[in-house]
């Protein structure tokens, strides 16, 4: 059960950061009234969680010794209108470390969330109302990074590009293990521990999600309040 919700709150997320992005950009150009301004705002604006995004692609391709090359935060709108928040160029390599390179973000995302979420979080919401003016601020700061790390982490299709050939021999090695007759026998204490991580990591995206709808709710509140005074 825990390992279902996980995929459902990581879908559910996915889906939210595709929301709160459009709903940013409608907020940036009722403003600006330029598509090209309003998508450089918009990157810019997700600039802390960009950075995070290519420094993970960064640091995995050095630990896997996989060169690379030029690495840019700058926003970029390219001639067939796609925009490019960021970039790192990485050498040609087997498809497995060109998946996980590509992977990084979402793993540095997740794993960044749930420190957050269980070492900070948890317990200033416990005690909301007790808590003085700074660290109030300190909270909502708390709370605006998960905001930038839940909507950067999610690695585009050119990160995922080989993702195919590795998941194919993940499935072939489960299948042959399954028809082999061959079981992997876990320690009560061992399961317990996993399943207890994976409840834990289930209530920081749960958190997550929380905090990304007031978000999402607060930009659609500006929306609603904005729209009726243009003409």
């Amino acid at each position: 059960m825990p390992l279902v919700l996980f995929f459902i709150f990581f879908i559910t997320l996915f889906f939210i950061a595709q929301s709160l992005s459009k709903n940013l950009f409608l907020l940036f150009y009722l403003f600006s009234r330029s598509r090209e301004t309003s998508i450089e705002i918009l990157t810019w604006a997700f600039l802390p969680g960009t950075i995070i995004h290519e420094l993970s692609h960064l640091f995995l391709a050095e630990l896997l010794r996989v060169k690379t090359g030029s690495l840019t935060f700058k926003p970029e709108i390219r001639e067939n209108g796609e925009v490019r928040a960021g970039g790192l160029k990485i050498a040609k390599t087997d498809p497995l470390r060109h998946f996980l390179i590509g992977l990084a973000p979402t793993l540095t995302g997740l794993s960044l969330i749930f420190a957050l979420a269980h070492f900070y979080l948890f317990s200033r919401f416990k005690i909301f109302f007790d808590l003085t003016t700074p660290q109030l601020g300190l909270l909502f700061l708390a709370c605006y990074f998960v905001f930038q790390l839940s909507n950067t982490m999610f690695s585009s299709k050119k990160d995922l590009e080989t993702a195919l050939f590795p998941l194919l021999i993940v499935s072939l090695l489960v299948t042959a293990f399954y028809f082999s007759g061959l079981k992997v026998t876990l320690s009560p204490g061992l399961t317990k521990n996993i399943s207890q991580g994976l409840i834990n990591i289930d209530l920081s995206l749960g958190m997550t999600i929380l905090i990304d709808l007031l978000f999402l709710g607060g930009i659609k509140l500006l929306l609603a309040l904005k729209k009726p005074r243009i003409s």
